[in-house]
């Protein structure tokens, strides 16, 4: 409750507070192709990927905003490790 005073007049307001939770919201993506050819050059080059993103809380309403999408992909135990171990017989020649 929250009292003042002003001149003569006392005003009194009663109000609760509780803890804000914030909304839950679904993030679609959908690409423009099904698969991606792993780049020529090794595991540190970069591919391009296009697509579109959308988010929606669940109750409708778009959610707005921008977003970062990285995409990393777990190598085989038989793929060659580019960078590190690259040409000193650690098994990335």
């Amino acid at each position: 409750a929250v009292n003042g005073t002003g001149g003569a007049a006392t005003h009194s307001i009663e109000f609760s507070v509780e803890e804000y939770v914030l909304p839950r919201f679904e993030v679609e993506l959908a690409l423009d192709q099904t698969h991606v050819a792993a780049p020529s050059g090794g595991a540190n080059q970069a591919v391009v990927v296009s697509g579109s993103i959308a988010a929606k809380y669940t109750f409708g309403e778009r959610v707005a905003g921008t977003a970062t999408v990285a995409v990393l992909r777990e190598l085989s135990a038989w793929e060659p490790r580019w960078g590190a171990g690259v040409g000193d017989g650690r098994g990335g020649d």
